[in-house]
C-alpha cells in the first residue's frame, strides 16, 4: 500500500539528517468558513495557546480588516507572546495591512524563537520565522 502514496510521503534524507516539517495552521482563519463553525474569542485564545504548545510553526490568526470580534481576537492572540509566528491574513490593500499592524501583528519576516535546522529555514512561505507576530503581506 505504501507504494501507492510514494509521491506524497515525506522521505527521510539519505544522509541521516533529521526531517523537519513546519506546520502553518489555518484553524482560526479558515476553520470558521465551515458551515456552522464559529469560535468565541476565548476559544480562539485557547486554541492558539494549544497550537503553540504542540509546536505549530505559524498560526493564521484571522483577518483583522473584518473588524469587530475578529480584530479583537487577532490583537489578543498577537499579545500572547507565543513562540510561534502569528500571521494576519491581508489582501494587497494598505487598509488591510494597517488593520494587522493596529492589532500588533508587526513584522515580516520575524525573528525566530523556535529552533530551526540550518539546512531548512522556510515553512513554505516567504521565510516566515517565528516570534510574537508577523504580518503576511
Amino acid at each position: 500500500m505504501r507504494e501507492d502514496f510514494g509521491g506524497y510521503l515525506l522521505q527521510r534524507p539519505s544522509d541521516g539528517t533529521p526531517l523537519h516539517v513546519y506546520i502553518d495552521d489555518t484553524t482560526l482563519r479558515d476553520g470558521e468558513q465551515t458551515a456552522g463553525v464559529v469560535f468565541a474569542n476565548e476559544e480562539k485564545l485557547h486554541i492558539a495557546k494549544l497550537l503553540d504548545e504542540v509546536g505549530v510553526y505559524q498560526i493564521e490568526a484571522g483577518i483583522p480588516v473584518m473588524g469587530g470580534d475578529e480584530q479583537i481576537a487577532v490583537a489578543q492572540i498577537a499579545a500572547l507572546d507565543l513562540n510561534c509566528s502569528i500571521l494576519a491574513w491581508n489582501r494587497a490593500v494598505v487598509s488591510d495591512v494597517q488593520a494587522s499592524l493596529d492589532c500588533g501583528v508587526t513584522r515580516w519576516p520575524s525573528p525566530c524563537r523556535r529552533p530551526i535546522s540550518t539546512s531548512s529555514t522556510s515553512c513554505g512561505r516567504a521565510e516566515s520565522g517565528c516570534s510574537r507576530a508577523s504580518s503576511g503581506q
